[in-house]
């Protein structure tokens, strides 16, 4: 359909909802693109991010997961989660996998695209910041608040 080929279209945003508008706008193809947070800092993304540092991974792959049109055995070690006992446990191998890349000075637009190859997704997707970064908020009494990573509670930064 020339509405395809023709346009281009822009989603910003994180979680599980842009996953699924992307996934909604997959016949795009290229002339969609997905601008991801990389604030996050729940879950296995919060783990990883408090030990390791860098970007937050967990929306980015998620969306990648959610444009994977054929199953294959990368797609399935991309979206997998450990379960038991122990320091892996709840960790996403897609989100380790990321964070490899960015500890081997790849940069997390590199990393991207090279997934987004290996796993046939045409739609781009970017990173909001190629830098750590985390919210920040500015109260009424002007004091600077950030959400601390992994608690989620928040905390006076002075």
């Amino acid at each position: 359909m020339d509405i395809y080929k023709n346009n281009k279209v822009v989603a910003v945003g994180g979680g599980h909802g842009l996953g699924r508008i992307l996934a909604a706008l997959r016949d795009f193809g290229s002339n969609a693109t997905g601008i991801v947070t990389t604030t996050d800092n729940g879950g296995s993304t919060g783990r990883i991010r408090y030990c390791q540092g860098g970007i937050a991974w967990g929306d980015t792959r998620n969306c990648i997961n959610q444009l994977i049109t054929e199953p294959t055995i990368s797609s399935m070690l991309f979206e997998y989660r450990f379960k038991g006992a122990g320091e892996l446990d709840g960790h996403n191998l897609g989100n380790l996998i990321l964070t490899a890349m960015d500890n081997l000075a790849i940069r997390p637009l590199e990393a991207i695209n090279l997934v987004r190859e290996m796993l046939g997704v045409k739609t781009k997707i970017l990173p909001m910041s190629e830098y750590p970064s985390d919210l920040r908020a500015l109260s009424l009494t002007g004091n600077g608040l950030r959400v601390k990573p992994v608690s989620m509670k928040w905390k006076k930064n002075f």
